[in-house]
């Protein structure tokens, strides 16, 4: 049960809150039949780029360093060549880059291969990840829910997430009670809650 408009169904009958988002916003996009398919690392730097951001935010950065960087994917060869201070320039702190060109390391390396990434469990990819300097339980779960897909995935540290929780479930015990009514697609009923908060 894996088609977009069959999870859509599911999930407006379980919320009827979920069910005014989908009516209001639309298909999700996490559930494309042909999704665009970034590499592993561009995943990664746009998820460490939007750590503690608003999604406004960092897709002002993100088109910043897209201006310098080239086409995408991003390439980790750009981020070690490229000069600090104009990374820098397109917003990310200190502490991000030093994430990233850690991360480009281990791309040169070939330690992000996606064969192995979808072999593993969902909390196998956020032990690994989480590994490396920089990279919490947060940006390995956007990870799984936007490269990955996974679809039962739930980022409890996300601010814009507890935001539109506490506006569209005032009355709501809390957001993991709530979204046990979202299982097994809790990262769709997740999008649906960042739509709101972002329009």
């Amino acid at each position: 049960m894996n088609d977009s408009l069959t999870i859509e169904k599911y999930l407006s009958k379980q919320d009827i809150v979920l069910a005014k988002l989908i009516q209001e916003f639309g298909s999700c996009t996490i559930l494309d039949v042909t999704p665009s398919a970034p590499s592993p690392f561009d995943t990664l730097v746009s998820s460490v780029i939007s750590q503690q951001l608003s999604s406004k935010v960092s897709e002002v950065i993100i088109n910043r360093l897209e201006i310098i960087a080239g086409n995408r994917p991003f390439k980790p060869g750009f981020f070690l060549n490229e000069n600090e201070l104009t990374i820098r320039k397109c917003g990310i702190s200190n502490a991000k880059i030093k994430t990233i060109r850690g991360l480009a390391d281990h791309a040169l390396l070939g330690m992000f291969d996606i064969e192995v990434f979808e072999r593993l469990t969902d909390d196998e990819v956020v032990k690994y990840l989480s590994s490396f300097w920089g990279v919490g339980h947060w940006t390995a779960n956007m990870f799984l829910m936007f490269h990955l897909r996974r679809l039962d995935i739930l980022p409890l540290n996300d601010a814009g997430l507890n935001r539109a929780h506490l506006i569209l479930y005032p009355n709501a015990k809390s957001l993991i009670t709530t979204s046990e009514f979202w299982k097994p697609y809790r990262t769709v009923g997740c999008w649906y809650m960042w739509q709101h908060i972002d329009k």
